[in-house]
């Protein structure tokens, strides 16, 4: 009897430990003016415990092993609660080079639809819920401050917007792609496998992964992130596992970064190439196409198999 007990209490002590603490999340004021919504709020984070917490959730490959409990606020002050697992988006070799780059996916226990997406990176976090009231992102504010801001509208966690040269953009700058004949599924490339009516798998039956290189200028990268080499990184990281989130279970697909993906993320000091800079697509896409082919290899659609080292770009 006595052993019993002990075995009760050690697995009720073990429950508690999954379900971690809430108390990382400080807030510290409501925002409705300026804001493109009419409701955010600004959170105060202990990234450490958090960061402490995340990494106590188990390989999302791993059976029989429960997931960490962890909740994430709402604009509105609630706090939604979730079960975590980690979510690798980054090929080993990659992850070995950004070992502060985690990426994680939660799903919610009071509404199992609801999911979350988690980058860390290092001591900072990028955070999307998809609810059922809306999106919800979670990010650090761009005043230089520690704080971090819930909004319903990402752009309140970017810079100030770029200005894009004004261009002649019409129909000659379409991409017209003639439809699919030959329904040979081991032959298509990535973007005939992705809402056509006759899917390369059927939904559920194999889970597909692409490879996909992701091009971060740098005038994108300090816009959306914050400029360096990992943030960026960590930006297209957040990208492919929030993709995951939907196309996973919708689709039967999901993106894992190229190896050398960060060889096309650019910063100040490591400019943006020439390459990138004409705005008529026509003339852009093989410039970048060959440029790619140069720097991280083969990949994309008319590529024999066994050259293709990406599918996706």
């Amino acid at each position: 009897m006595q052993f019993t007990r002990h075995i009760i209490l050690f697995a009720l002590m073990f429950s508690l430990n999954l379900f971690a603490s809430t108390n990382y999340w400080q807030v510290q004021h409501k925002e409705s003016e300026g804001l493109h919504q009419n409701q955010s709020l600004t959170v105060s984070v202990d990234v450490t415990q958090l960061r402490e917490s995340l990494l106590l959730a188990p390989l999302v490959t791993l059976k029989n092993i429960a997931p960490v409990h962890l909740e994430f606020p709402t604009p509105w002050g609630e706090l939604v609660a979730f079960e975590i697992v980690e979510t690798p988006v980054m090929p080993e070799l990659l992850a070995k080079r950004f070992p502060g780059i985690r990426t994680f996916t939660g799903r919610g226990i009071s509404n199992p639809n609801d999911r979350v997406s988690i980058t860390l990176n290092n001591n900072t976090v990028k955070v999307l819920i998809i609810g059922s009231k809306d999106n919800i992102y979670i990010g650090k504010k761009r005043d230089y401050s520690s704080d971090y801001l819930v909004t319903y509208n990402e752009a309140d966690l970017t810079a100030e917007p770029i200005e894009i040269p004004l261009t002649e953009c019409g129909n000659g700058d379409a991409i017209f792609i003639d439809p699919l004949n030959d329904a040979d599924r081991d032959n298509r490339d990535f973007s005939y496998c992705v809402g056509e009516p006759e899917p390369c798998f059927t939904i559920g039956d194999t889970l597909v992964t692409y490879r996909y290189a992701g091009i971060l200028t740098a005038e994108a990268n300090n816009y959306v992130a914050d400029g360096t080499l990992e943030g960026g990184l960590a930006w297209i990281a957040s990208m492919a596992n929030q993709i995951n989130l939907l196309w996973v279970r919708e689709l039967s697909f999901r993106l894992e970064l190229i190896e050398n993906a960060d060889l096309i993320i650019y910063t100040n000091e490591n400019p943006t190439p020439e390459e990138f800079t004409a705005y008529d697509m026509n003339t852009e896409l093989p410039r970048v196409h060959t440029f790619l082919y140069g720097v991280i290899g083969y990949g994309g659609t008319n590529v024999d198999q066994q050259d293709l080292l990406w599918e996706y770009g």
